[in-house]
């Protein structure tokens, strides 16, 4: 029942986020968690803020997950509603990182120190930041491993909070596909979706549980030197390894001939009947991708594309190729 602090331009009513934010506040009630969890580390009297300095709050980074928190998605019933919702009470006293988190996973992401403070990451679909080739690893040695198949689900039952009846606590049993049950039996997760009162997003949490646990059961390691040092908890980066991929489709830039053209510290065979696209890593740290429009049936170490690279890469930024057929990994 609190009001806490929300953007100037947000309005909690329509959920609606007008122009550009300047940073300002204002009160008022709302659901959305990226804004609880705001109001948890600011807040004096029952936050951290008497231990966390304004500037140290990254605001800017939850603005962001409170707009994706409010975009609109199937209820599963024929309508829409928010993505993530949180309408819950707090009433005891707890060990301060444990709830932070607690608020952190409605979202799906956890909390985290890093150059602005206290900060937060949400498992979504972000633009990578980073190419990951054997040119800009450690011994060039990229490591896999596999997660066990004995300990994937094929059941999650999700706890969640019943408007309907009294806010008492309800049972969302999401099941996977039928053929992971048939093949690895029924095998039951049990988890509780914080401050969840829609029936819809406990379905959503169970949906996501299952396909992280059969689409993200690897683990990857590899040794970097400080061209790494700029990437945070949570945000996604590409990885072209010959050793998995079959192909060595990544490197380093020799030079650029041209502004639409870049030459490459190896050749590289283009096949007939395929097309491809160039990553690179531009001098402000971005990265930017171009269709490659170099003939196929050719091995070259020189590409060109229409569009010229601006700013242009340094020498030995990192490029990575993808075809129709390979592409680096996520």
């Amino acid at each position: 029942g609190l009001k806490t602090e929300v953007p100037s331009n947000y309005n909690p009513v329509t959920r609606a986020y007008t122009g550009t934010w300047d940073g300002t506040f204002q009160t008022a009630h709302h659901s959305n968690p990226a804004w609880v969890l705001y109001a948890l580390i600011s807040n004096v009297r029952w936050g951290l803020g008497e231990y966390v300095p304004a500037a140290f709050r990254d605001k800017w980074t939850l603005y962001s997950i409170g707009e994706y928190c409010d975009e609109l998605v199937a209820d599963g019933f024929g309508g829409e509603e928010p993505r993530y919702t949180y309408n819950g009470v707090i009433a005891t006293a707890t060990d301060a990182f444990k709830v932070l988190q607690s608020i952190a996973s409605v979202f799906r992401g956890m909390l985290y120190w890093g150059s602005a403070g206290v900060t937060a990451t949400a498992d979504r679909d972000l633009d990578p930041v980073k190419l990951v080739t054997p040119a800009n690893v450690i011994g060039g040695v990229i490591n896999w491993s596999g997660g066990s198949l004995k300990a994937r689900h094929t059941v999650v039952i999700v706890t969640w909070f019943d408007p309907t009846d009294l806010y008492r606590p309800n049972f969302e049993v999401v099941e996977g596909s039928a053929s992971d049950i048939e093949r690895f039996g029924w095998r039951t997760a049990e988890i509780v979706a914080i401050g969840c009162t829609s029936r819809g997003q406990a379905h959503r949490a169970g949906l996501w549980y299952l396909e992280t646990e059969s689409s993200e059961s690897e683990g990857i390691s590899w040794q970097a030197a400080y061209d790494h040092s700029d990437v945070y908890p949570g945000e996604i980066v590409e990885i072209q390894d010959p050793n998995y991929a079959g192909v060595s489709f990544g490197g380093r830039v020799a030079s650029m001939p041209t502004s639409t053209s870049l030459e490459l510290d190896r050749p590289i065979a283009l096949e007939v009947g395929k097309t491809y696209s160039i990553k690179t890593t531009l001098s402000d740290g971005t990265i930017a991708s171009r269709p490659i429009t170099t003939g196929t049936g050719v091995t070259t170490d020189v590409v060109t594309f229409d569009v010229a690279l601006s700013p242009v890469p340094i020498e030995n930024a990192i490029w990575v190729i993808t075809s129709s057929s390979v592409s680096p990994r996520k």
